[in-house]
């Protein structure tokens, strides 16, 4: 009797149904599976799809189309926040006029006061964003923040990120050894990261991953230093931001 029903179960199954469903599911594996909010959805889909299965054999016609309602919104949902990851990689912008480098002595002399800037901000724990030209024009963001156009001190700098100062919340950007910008907005990441993270890290991540240039950040909560390269925060002590440094503008 009961292998009867199971074989009338089994005959009365939708497998086209049941094949692309699968078939998309295996698909959708295929895309960015990274973060944690990927896996939970996958999970679900798997859950929705043995659901399926189950409903099928015993033939419930409503529950099954609810389910399959469930499916796509699942797989939409799925998709969404792969792309949320892969977001930057499809968003990247053309390549850029390239910047010149600059003199060796230039550099040097550019290393040592950022340094000295950024231990300081550091020790006081005064928020920071700085971007150093490089590989690409940043022209575009230049003109959309106030120039400033004057050589980089140690001074202007800390003038620039003391919280009384209508610059302080804004990245500043230097060009050719000078500062050319402050009060530089970036529009900052969409992907969910790891760890809690303020404004200013999440605009200097956003801005790193369709830029090939390097920016500092300083955490005005911790004084941790930070550098935002290629979409990632890397974090460094005070004691090795300077070769870090050399190691990014050399």
């Amino acid at each position: 009797m009961l292998l009867s029903w199971f074989s009338e179960a089994i005959e009365r199954i939708n497998y086209p149904d049941l094949i692309v469903s699968f078939v998309m599911i295996l698909i959708l594996s295929f895309f960015c599976f990274k973060n944690t909010n990927n896996r939970k959805v996958f999970a679900l889909l798997l859950v929705i799809y043995v659901l399926m299965v189950i409903v099928a054999i015993l033939d419930y016609g409503i529950s099954y189309t609810v389910l399959e309602v469930a499916l796509i919104i699942a797989a939409a949902s799925y998709v969404s926040l792969s792309f949320s990851d892969l977001g930057p990689f499809f968003s990247r912008k053309p390549r850029r006029k390239k910047v010149e480098p600059l003199p060796e002595e230039t550099i040097e002399q550019l290393i040592e006061i950022i340094n000295e800037t950024v231990m300081l901000l550091s020790e006081t724990k005064t928020g920071a964003i700085i971007t150093f030209e490089k590989n690409e024009d940043l022209s575009e963001y230049i003109n959309m923040g106030d120039a400033v156009d004057a050589p980089v001190t140690s001074e202007l700098l800390r003038t620039i990120f003391y919280e009384g100062t209508p610059l302080h919340d804004g990245a500043v950007i230097i060009r050719d050894g000078k500062i050319a910008a402050a009060s530089v907005y970036y529009t900052p990441t969409t992907r969910p990261l790891n760890g809690k993270y303020g404004a200013r890290h999440r605009a200097a991540i956003g801005f790193s991953e369709v830029h090939r240039s390097i920016t500092v950040v300083v955490s005005e909560e911790t004084g941790r230093i930070s550098f935002a390269v290629e979409g990632e925060l890397i974090s460094v002590s005070r004691d090795s931001f300077k070769r870090r440094l050399i190691e990014y503008l050399s």
